[in-house]
């Protein structure tokens, strides 16, 4: 109840940050437009996420009414403690009980998600991390069963939610650790038996399903798909550089051991006990070692990886250390639990204490948040849009030099996602992007953008990312 309490206590008061407020404006177009296949940011095509988090927003948005921070961040919320529950009953069917509930109480009380994942959880990524835990899990389950028609056709299922979640990466997921399994048991022949035909259709068909519709609508199912492989490259080992690359290739491994801590210390017990760590022992345990060692190179070889990229392993990572507490700690429990209730006692203090102090001292977002009331004042409820010159991104990743299908994609200026958030969610329309500029119309856009065009200016502002930016109007 301490975890539950203190994640959930204050979970509308942090202002949002990061992704949240860009996942918040994309699910209020898609309501105020009715137009739930085709995702637009600032009414511009949105290419960069399929639209399944959306869509579970929308349903957040017609059960509560509303769309506010703290029922933007629930379904994350939801799925962080469906983990846990599942990490215990997983761990409790194929370890001991024990194990079942060290492995969830390590996860829930993971300082990573406990102090960071679960505060900017209007974020997709613990959700993402559920899905991917599930269509793994499946695969080890349904392998130990030797049922392999529910292990292809449901892993690809969550394969295909996952896509529909975040991307490429579930693909890559799927692949690698099919082989590893297969591979590793000798059974690799399944790979071409008709049941793995009948997995790929069923994951084939929910995403032909999709873009199929959206294509039919009018969309560019082609551009969307292409730049949903040019988004896992960005942060690849495709886009690297040399020095980037060679920095993060060492320091990977011990960010990986920082983001597990304090957890990540039973290790020791492992290097310092005479006998060897018994992971082939348990059939679990032994899963959740490839799954990551096979899974985290794509990752390790990444420089544009992020600390929230990697979730999915952490229920994987909690098995296998609550399996080593288990297996060589002297400790006594007592310690353990004295530690996991620190932990949560911790999360409910942050919670009262030091949120209530970040969002008085979140000095630029506070500064967006102002400039969005003064836009609303001086515009008095008339229209207002932001303009500029747009930006161009070439698709050219490997997949678009393999369909010949190389698309040019023009996307708006940047503008701060909080900006846009706040006026729409006052004026209950979206906040369009428009260039050529109207005229008669309000406009938030870059000074540097408007100079040769003599408009009336209302009012400059200070701006972001390093551009001055003005309220004006068009005569």
């Amino acid at each position: 109840m301490l975890i539950v309490t203190g994640v959930c206590i204050c979970l509308g008061e942090m202002i949002l940050r990061g992704e949240e407020p860009r996942r918040a404006i994309v699910t209020l177009e898609m309501i105020y437009n009715h137009d739930y296949l085709k995702p637009t940011l600032h009414g511009v095509p949105y290419y960069n996420k399929p639209p399944l988090f959306n869509w579970i927003l929308v349903g957040v948005h017609s059960l509560f009414g509303h769309l506010d921070n703290w029922a933007l961040r629930t379904p994350s919320i939801i799925a962080y403690f469906l983990t846990g529950a599942g990490i215990f009953e997983v761990c409790k069917r194929y370890i001991n009980t024990r194990v079942a509930v060290l492995a969830s109480l390590f996860y829930l009380t993971n300082p990573t998600l406990l102090f960071f994942g679960t505060v900017l959880s209007g974020e997709l990524d613990l959700l993402y991390s559920l899905v991917v835990a599930t269509q793994i899990i499946i695969i080890f389950i349904f392998h130990e069963k030797k049922k392999l028609l529910p292990l292809f056709v449901f892993s690809y299922m969550f394969m295909a939610f996952g896509l529909m979640l975040k991307g490429a990466p579930s693909i890559l997921f799927q692949g690698l650790t099919l082989l590893i399994v297969f591979f590793n048991s000798s059974t690799w022949k399944s790979l071409f038996s008709w049941q793995h035909f009948t997995g790929l259709v069923t994951g084939g068909t929910i995403l032909f399903l999709y873009f199929f519709s959206y294509s039919n609508d009018g969309g560019d199912g082609m551009t969307y798909f292409l730049n949903l492989f040019q988004e896992a490259s960005k942060k690849s080992i495709l886009e690297a550089k040399g020095w980037e690359f060679f920095t993060h290739f060492l320091s990977f491994p011990f960010a990986q051991l920082i983001e597990f801590l304090p957890w990540s210390l039973l290790l020791l017990f492992a290097v310092r006990n005479k006998k060897r760590a018994p992971f082939r022992q348990n059939k679990l345990v032994w899963f959740s070692v490839l799954f990551i060692a096979i899974n985290i190179l794509p990752y390790w070889l990444s420089p544009g990886t992020k600390t929230r990229y990697h979730y999915m392993f952490i229920p994987y990572g909690m098995i296998v250390l609550a399996y080593l507490y288990d297996q060589f700690s002297n400790i006594p429990l007592r310690y353990a639990l004295w530690l996991i209730f620190t932990l949560a006692v911790g999360r409910l203090a942050y919670s009262l204490f030091i949120i209530p102090y970040q969002v008085e001292n979140l000095n630029t977002e506070i500064k967006y948040l102002e400039i969005a009331d003064d836009l609303l004042q001086k515009t008095e409820g008339k229209e207002l849009r932001f303009g500029g010159i747009p930006d161009t991104i070439l698709l050219n990743n490997p997949v678009a030099l393999l369909t010949g299908q190389s698309k040019e994609v023009y996307i708006p200026p940047e503008i701060p996602y909080s900006v846009a958030l706040k006026l729409m969610r006052n004026k209950g329309q979206p906040f369009v992007y428009d260039f050529p500029f109207q005229k008669g119309v309000f406009y938030l856009c870059e000074k540097e953008d408007i100079l040769k065009m003599n408009p009336e200016i209302i009012k400059e502002y200070p701006g972001w990312f390093g551009q001055e930016v003005v309220l004006c109007k068009f005569h």
